[in-house]
């Protein structure tokens, strides 16, 4: 007696239901790996415009911190000497003049004039020191710089990363206060006075 075996085989049914199966969780794989690459995409870009702006403010910091102040004692403003400070803004450009060398006893009239200048997002730094235009950042979307006072500056930034893939560019702002030393040290503000100074003045 013969048996007649029978030949198991997929039928069309069986193969267009699991490709279907197959596109379907593939599409599902590339949706959370899209979304992952998104959010990682996001996060470096705010990183890089957080890092962006300190390194800006790093740069302005140090030079209006270290920039020239006028002090004229024989003109008193109340109780304080008139202070004009070398920083200026205007056409787009921020000019101050800071001492040639870092060393703080060059500060009395070896002066250069630095040059920050804004063309687009592009922020450059124009050094008297070495005559070299140097491209600080090409992110700066907003750059804000405010006298408070004689002796203080307030530094606004806005810095703009364009993810891969995104519309929308990540932005990141940030702010500080710089106090120019050369008005302080000069008596702008008495509490700054070194210990032989506050013996004369009292």
């Amino acid at each position: 007696m013969l048996l007649k075996h029978k030949k198991s085989a997929f039928s069309l049914i069986e193969l267009l239901i699991a490709f279907s199966i197959l596109v379907v969780i593939s599409g599902a794989v590339y949706s959370v790996l899209s979304s992952t690459r998104n959010v990682a995409e996001l996060a470096q870009a705010k990183e890089e415009a957080k890092d962006t702006a300190e390194i800006v403010l790093k740069y302005l910091q140090q030079d209006i911190a270290a920039s020239h102040a006028e002090v004229d004692k024989t003109n008193m403003v109340g109780d304080k000497p008139s202070v004009t400070p070398s920083l200026t803004m205007g056409g787009g450009n921020i000019s101050m003049k800071i001492p040639a060398k870092d060393d703080a006893s060059a500060m009395v009239n070896d002066y250069v004039d630095v040059v920050y200048s804004m063309n687009g997002t592009k922020l450059y730094r124009e050094d008297g020191n070495s005559g070299n235009k140097r491209l600080i950042s090409s992110n700066v979307s907003k750059l804000d710089i405010f006298m408070l006072s004689d002796d203080q500056v307030s530094v606004e930034i806005e810095t703009s990363v364009q993810p891969r893939g995104h519309k929308e560019p990540v932005k990141h702002k940030q702010k500080i206060l710089v106090t120019i030393r050369e008005a302080v040290v000069a008596h702008s503000d008495k509490r700054w006075l070194s210990s032989e100074e506050a013996l004369q003045e009292y």
